[in-house]
């Protein structure tokens, strides 16, 4: 897969890198445990985001012939199966990681490594998925499982059984919990946010905006399409209600799914767009 998009990382600011990332990291894990119940001995993996493809789908027909298609492949790639086979389409293809040790037919305990790719639409919502082992040797249709539920919301957290992932011939037997994004960039964006507000410091925070820079007012989207613009309607893009969503914020409270980080129950969205955190809407 490519067009790699950085992962986003979940750190408050006050609290020590330590301690919260105990708190990311538990939290999730918490809650798949309260889903599926405490006497399940199968570890519990953490599935994380690792890469993401814009305007894509997966190629059905490959997949369907899967155990055709030359190996490795991609060509010249380390495993038989190193990604799936993808083409262009209306979607945004996410791909998950988790890593493990586990018995080895040949060299006894070995490190494997599952992956998840999740098809998600424009809404956000799941529209298909597809697991896999990347060390797996046999046959890969034994190994690929597709989800069998959708139309629920990709965010942090997800557990993987609400993909409901089946294989004809095979049972999954595997618990775990996404972490879609981990979030320390975007508390000390936060700050940064906060501290500019305070000091009414226009300049600064033009140079923290991604263009065009969608400023929404009820049902109507309008576009800041530059920084002089966006000095010129510096009120109207930072009004009361925006700077007080901004202050108000906690950072362990902000919001993330794949559109990015939400502030203030979505008066504010940031992202990163290759070069560093950037606001990029502004107002519902």
């Amino acid at each position: 897969m490519g067009n790699r998009r950085p992962a986003r990382d979940n750190l408050a600011a006050g609290r020590s890198d330590a301690a919260m990332t105990r708190a990311f990291l538990i939290t999730p894990v918490l809650a798949a445990l309260l889903l599926t119940g405490c006497a399940d001995n199968r570890p519990l993996k953490t599935y994380k985001f690792v890469d993401s493809v814009q305007n894509a789908d997966f190629d059905y027909l490959m997949l369907r012939n899967i155990d055709k298609i030359p190996t490795p492949y991609p060509p010249g790639g380390t495993y038989q199966l190193g990604d799936l086979p993808i083409t262009g389409g209306q979607y945004t293809l996410y791909k998950f990681r988790t890593e493990y040790q586990g018995e080895s037919s040949e060299a006894g305990k070995h490190r494997f490594h599952d992956i998840l790719v999740v098809k998600v639409d424009n809404r956000g919502k799941v529209a298909d998925a597809y697991h896999y082992t990347l060390e797996w040797a046999d046959n890969p249709s034994l190994d690929l499982y597709r989800a069998g539920q959708a139309g629920f919301t990709l965010e942090n957290g997800v557990t993987i059984d609400r993909f409901a992932l089946t294989n004809p011939r095979r049972q999954f037997n595997e618990r775990g919990v996404l972490e879609l994004y981990v979030r320390s960039e975007a508390t000390v964006f936060l700050a940064k946010l906060k501290e500019l507000i305070r000091w009414d410091d226009r300049q600064a925070l033009a140079d923290l905006a991604h263009y065009p820079l969608d400023l929404k007012s009820g049902k109507k989207t309008g576009k800041i399409k530059s920084r002089p613009e966006f000095l010129r309607r510096y009120r109207e893009i930072f009004s009361p209600a925006v700077k007080s969503a901004v202050l108000e914020q906690q950072p362990e409270d902000i919001y993330a799914d794949q559109r990015g980080y939400m502030i203030g129950k979505g008066l504010l969205w940031f992202d990163d767009w290759g070069q560093g955190l950037r606001i990029n809407s502004v107002g519902r």
